[in-house]
């Protein structure tokens, strides 16, 4: 059976060469003329044809009776390529396996987000599997792993977004991303007047607690902005009480994720911008 897989796989590689020879066909240091041999037995001024296929191609078809076959590398897309599409109702990405690089936004028991800048789109991670693989995820740290989207689900009277559905293909890599040192003041002046420039950036700022968990019921910690149109707040959701040391009129050093920016909502008395961050620590 083996001799008669590697018959059919020399003749394969002969069709896809184009061409029939009488020959021998030789690699870098074997040739093939019914059987294999080294190259150096091959005699002086002998013609052969080049066989441009690595040697343990070769072993490995005879070891295991089949032919190899090359797994494709999975795409490379950015994240805001998939939910741009995503946001206009396309499906483009249903089905395929990918390699994104991204921020991510919260862990949870059985599913990770990755940050989509957007509130319109939310993108899942499963791990089927190995749900244990998951982890490793930390809130705010950036990663690059491979992922096969299994669906996109519109939304609904329920959840009023889109929701990427995608299953971990192979293990994740961290990637070290040094957060944006920043000061509260130009965060503030930014926000302020409309600007997103670090949304989707994790920072690192010197920041008063305004609220603790105390104040919040445990939701989160409010942030002083020292501007009366902008509002901060820093969630921890996978454990609120990772917040609680942080008090009330003292200061620390925070990295943060900033998630989002909301404008201030017209139908609301007061007016303000709110910037919605993820802890990652603290000093």
């Amino acid at each position: 059976m083996k001799r008669l897989t590697f018959s059919l796989f020399i003749i394969a590689i002969i069709s896809t060469l184009g061409c029939s020879t009488e020959n021998p066909l030789c690699t870098d240091n074997f040739c093939i003329e019914g059987e294999i041999y080294p190259k150096s037995d091959l005699a002086a001024g002998v013609e052969y044809v080049d066989l441009p296929i690595d040697d343990a191609v070769i072993f490995a078809t005879l070891a295991a009776g089949t032919t190899p076959v090359e797994t494709t590398p999975a795409e490379s897309v950015p994240l805001d390529a998939i939910v741009a599409d995503t946001a206009k109702g396309g499906t483009t990405y249903i089905g395929e396996t990918l390699t994104i690089t991204a921020p991510v936004q919260f862990v949870f028991d059985t599913s990770i987000t990755l940050l989509t800048k957007t509130d319109s789109v939310s993108f899942y991670v499963k791990n089927p599997k190995d749900p244990e693989k998951l982890n490793v995820f930390q809130e705010g740290k950036t990663y690059t792993l491979t992922v096969e989207i299994v669906d996109i689900e519109p939304p609904d009277e329920e959840f009023n977004w889109y929701a990427i559905w995608s299953n971990m293909t192979s293990d994740a890599s961290i990637v070290e991303v040094p957060p944006v040192e920043v000061t509260v003041a130009s965060l503030i002046a930014d926000v302020a007047v409309g600007g997103t420039t670090y949304v989707g950036k994790t920072i690192k700022v010197n920041a008063t607690v305004e609220a603790g968990t105390a104040e919040t019921e445990g939701l989160g910690l409010g942030l002083i902005t020292n501007n009366n149109d902008v509002l901060w707040i820093a969630v921890y959701p996978k454990d609120t009480t990772v917040l609680d040391p942080y008090v009330i009129d003292q200061s620390y050093t925070f990295t943060l994720l900033i998630h989002s920016i909301d404008p201030p909502d017209p139908t609301q008395i007061d007016q303000y911008y709110t910037i919605y961050s993820v802890f990652v620590e603290a000093e």
